[in-house]
Parts: structure tokens; sequence; C-alpha cells
């Protein structure tokens, strides 16, 4: 029965009869397992991404992020995707842009500063640096982790972890040759592409486990580089890792007091027109990495029916 279940909702049929969905989707790194970020958490095969993509683009008419959480005007006899990037890989200009420019895609990416400053996130840190265990015991330490029975260090810390400005003050600098993030003369290709760019937080830190005196930084010194950078003022945040248990109401308050309307999280749902009219509404995103288009499907029709779990 499960397996029929997971069969129905891996066809088109389901979409094809709902309407006025509205969905956004999440993507990280678009490289090939031999770049040194590669990493099962966060990256998409070039290849895939290109499948993907071309899937999204025959099911949805895909608008700018803006339009779709804006816009309550939008035909309610179809269905809208928006795309997105988190963390601002060099990866996206490289490979996935050109992909998104043939197709005439728009798409937004939430920058975190730490990259665009340092070339570094501590998340894309510990795949570079994964065979230095003293550097690995030492981000284990600072951030209070032990490690389970065949854990890795990212879901250790992600699901455990404490973080400070001790914490951030002991990344590892990648070496100056790999270019894992862009910079802001990468940035500014993107905005004269018009391609929207927004918060992603300073260090890519789980807020819910954020102590105290980092949280404002996190939030706030990151929407004045992006400022620095765009001359506008972000009015969109992408929470890191996105899920209920990596933020909280103080994340959703602070964020609020400093004048984000629209909060993104990654829960893997659709929403609609109706929801617009809610202005405590967190918008939902589908994350992606290397799923295959009928993956992908059955996670749409889940998202529409919601009565089957993965």
């Amino acid at each position: 029965m499960k397996n029929l279940i997971k069969k129905i909702l891996s066809t088109r049929h389901i979409l094809k009869l709902s309407k006025d969905n509205r969905f956004i989707f999440v993507f990280h790194d678009v490289s090939d397992q031999d770049s040194p970020q590669y990493s099962k958490h966060y990256s998409t095969p070039i290849k895939t991404f290109k499948a993907q993509v071309n899937f999204l683009n025959t099911l949805f008419e895909i608008i700018p992020l803006e339009e779709i959480v804006t816009n309550k005007n939008l035909d309610i006899k179809k269905n809208y995707a928006a795309i997105t990037f988190d963390d601002g890989f060099k990866s996206v200009l490289q490979n996935a842009d050109p992909i998104l420019t043939k197709l005439n895609i728009p798409y937004t990416v939430f920058l975190n500063s730490s990259a665009l400053e340092s070339n570094q996130i501590w998340v894309s840190n510990i795949e570079i640096f994964k065979k230095d265990d003293t550097y690995i015991t030492k981000l284990l330490q600072l951030s209070h982790t032990s490690l389970g029975e065949g854990e890795d260090p990212i879901t250790a810390i992600v699901n455990r972890g404490k973080f400070s400005t001790e914490f951030r003050s002991n990344y590892r600098k990648a070496n100056a040759d790999i270019k894992i993030y862009m910079d802001k003369e990468d940035i500014a290709l993107l905005l004269k592409k018009n391609v929207g760019i927004e918060n992603h937080s300073y260090d890519h830190f789980v807020l819910s486990s954020t102590l105290p005196e980092e949280l404002k930084r996190q939030i706030k010194d990151n929407h004045l580089l992006i400022h620095s950078i765009t001359g506008k003022n972000s009015k969109h945040f992408a929470i890191p890792f996105g899920k209920k248990e990596h933020f909280n109401k103080t994340t959703i308050s602070e964020l609020r007091s400093e004048g984000y309307n629209f909060i993104y999280t990654t829960n893997p749902n659709r929403f609609q027109t109706e929801d617009l009219s809610d202005e405590h509404f967190l918008f939902p995103r589908i994350g992606v990495t290397s799923e295959t288009p009928e993956q992908l499907q059955f996670y749409i029709n889940r998202a529409i029916i919601k009565t089957y779990q993965l």
C-alpha cells in the first residue's frame, strides 16, 4: 500500500488537478563530486540541476521571489514557483546561472557575510577540512557537541551545538586559491542581471541555538553588508537550515523587529493566495539536492495533499 501511494504521488495528475499553488524551491551548491566543497548535505550535480530546472519549468510558471510572495492577483488557474539559493556559493554564478539565464528563469540568492567576506561558512569548512581531525575536534568542543556513533560532525553540531563568538573565531580559513563562495564583484554581476540578493544571517548559525549576544549580530550585521552592496534594505530572510527546530519565537521576534516582512523556512510545503494576507506567515521552501524529477514530483504532490509522511 505504501509503495502504491508513493507511485501515485510521483505522477503529474495531482498537480494538474490542483491550481493556485505557489512553491519556493531552495538550492545551495551546484557542483560535481570532484569540487572541494561538495557535500551530500547541500550539493546538486550540474547535470542533475539542469534536469531539475527543466522539469520544474514544465510544471510551473517560474517568477521572481518578490512577486510570488506579494502579488495577490496572479492567475488562480495556474501554479507558480520561485527559485532560490542559500549561502552564495560561487557555483551558482558559474554553473547554475547559465542554465537559468538560457531559460529566462529569475532567481534569488540568500547571502552570508562570512561567505562573502572570508570565503567560508563553518558547514563547508567541515567538508573541505574533514580529514583534519584536530580542526573538527575543536569545532565540536567549541559548540559543546559530542559525536554519536557513525554521526557526521555537521549533523551533530546542527542538532545539538551552541553558537557563539568563540565558535566563529576558530574558523579555519580555506586556501585562497579555492574559491568556494562569491565575492562582492560576483554579486555586482548578479545585480546587473536583476538577481535578488537577500539575508541568510552572518555565519549560518542555528539561530535557535545561538547565544543571545550573537543573535542580533547575525541578523543586523548581515543586513548592513547587503545594504552596502545593493543599496537596498533587505526585507527577505531565509532561516539557516530552516526547520522548526532551527528557530523559535525569539528568532522570529528579532527578525520582525529588524523589518523582515518575509521569512523563509525549509518546511516542504506550498502556499496559496490566501496565505499572503497573514502578516505573520512564514514562507515554506522545498529543499533540493540530488532528487530526480520523479522525486521532486512526489514532494510537490505530498505538499498538496498533506496526507503522506516521507
